[in-house]
Parts: C-alpha cells; structure tokens; sequence
C-alpha cells in the first residue's frame, strides 16, 4: 500500500516550481538508516528525477551518486510534498517526493559527490535532523510499516 501525504499548503500567493524525486530508505544491520549529509543540511539518498528518467532510475542513479552503493528496491511505499523556499536556489519550489524501501547490494566507488557524506543513523535522530519535511513524514511512515 502507498501512503499519499501533503506536509503542508502552499501560499495561494506564490507561483512553486514543482521538483519530484526519488529517495531511499535503506536500513543497516544494525537497524539505522542511510543518510546524506551536505552544506545545506541532512537528506535521505536520493534526488531530482531528470527529463525521460523513472523515479527507480532516479533513484538508482542518485544513491550511486551520493553514497556510491548500487541498490536493490524493495517497495515504493509512499508520496508526498512540501511547499517550502529553497535558500540554495532563492525559489518556491513543492518538492514531490516517491519514497522507496531499499537495500545497498555493494558499495561501487569510494569517491561520492563533492560535499555529501554518508551517515548512519538511529530513525529517532534523523527525523530531527532531516531538511524536508516531506522526508521526515517519509521516515515517520517507514517506521509505523516496517
């Protein structure tokens, strides 16, 4: 089953570029979860879907990206969006979100993208530290179903 959410509405007075992405949930064997860490805050795996990209290609393309493992997808199991301002580009933007239940099947490169840095975290500390409120509801969601 997939859970549709809105974390917020948006200001009926301001014009939102959308930006759907693809992120991961991925789970160690010590029960943490994959997480992004960048100059702008604290992210799951994932990102922006290109222009003739699926969101399980995104989604694979991204994580080999930013924490160099190549994954498994084991569910699609929520959607939601955001409606926020991005201080990174200086715009409105309703970040549309498809979250995915996944696993690392190896570790392919060392050398991730320049400022991203991979973390393990308790669920409880990443939800706090998250920078999208879409994504934390996300972790919140994987949490009650997993």
């Amino acid at each position: 089953m997939i859970t549709k959410f809105s974390t917020n509405q948006p200001d009926v007075s301001k014009q939102y570029l959308q930006r759907p992405g693809a992120y991961a949930i991925i789970k160690n064997q010590d029960g943490l979860i994959a997480i992004v860490k960048t100059k702008t805050g604290y992210f799951l795996p994932g990102g922006g879907i290109e222009k003739n990209e699926t969101a399980e290609e995104c989604l694979r393309r991204e994580c080999f990206e930013e924490i160099g493992a190549e994954i498994s997808i084991t569910n699609f199991f929520a959607e939601g969006n955001y409606y926020f301002h991005s201080t990174t580009l200086n715009i409105d933007m309703e970040s549309i979100g498809y979250f995915f239940n996944c696993k690392i099947i190896k570790y392919k490169k060392t050398n991730i993208e320049d400022g991203h840095e991979l973390l393990w975290m308790d669920t409880k500390t990443a939800i706090e530290l998250m920078y999208l409120a879409n994504q934390k509801e996300a972790i919140k969601i994987f949490c009650q179903t997993n």
